[in-house]
């Protein structure tokens, strides 16, 4: 049987694997759409290599079963909130960098989108949890 080590660390690679998968599907074509070199991208690539890390870490946090069903609840609907804010905000950060949009237009049209989605994805996930452990 493995060990709980063992088991974090392959699910965490797993995140991390598709994560960085779906994301290099989404900017292939973004790259040659807006015929920008790849070279351009390596520091928004870099910057969404770190959201993965981290949201790996933040889903196993938010998975242990130490916790009460409560608890868990809650870990997770912050867990999907951190992910779905940090990934808004490096991507309109790297239309920035690269000159796709203005720092104006990020700001004035961004902004409160990632607000509303983050708050409707973490009472989702709050309650998607909720129903979830109480079914169990």
């Amino acid at each position: 049987m493995p060990s709980r080590l063992t088991t974090v660390a392959k699910n965490s690679m797993l995140f991390v694997a598709g994560y960085v998968g779906t994301q290099a599907l989404l900017l292939v074509p973004i790259c040659l759409a807006f015929k920008l070199p790849l070279k351009s991208l390596s520091v928004p690539i870099a910057m969404l290599l770190g959201c993965a890390v981290l949201g790996a870490a933040t889903f196993q946090w938010a998975r242990s079963e130490s916790a009460p069903a409560e608890s868990r609840a809650w870990r997770f609907a912050f867990a999907v909130s951190l992910q779905i804010f940090l990934v808004i905000s490096v991507l309109t950060y790297s239309a920035v960098l690269v000159g796709i949009s203005s720092a104006f237009a990020a700001l004035s049209y961004m902004a409160a989108p990632t607000f509303i989605s983050t708050l409707i994805g973490a009472v989702y996930c709050y309650q998607w949890m909720k129903r979830k452990e109480t079914a169990t």
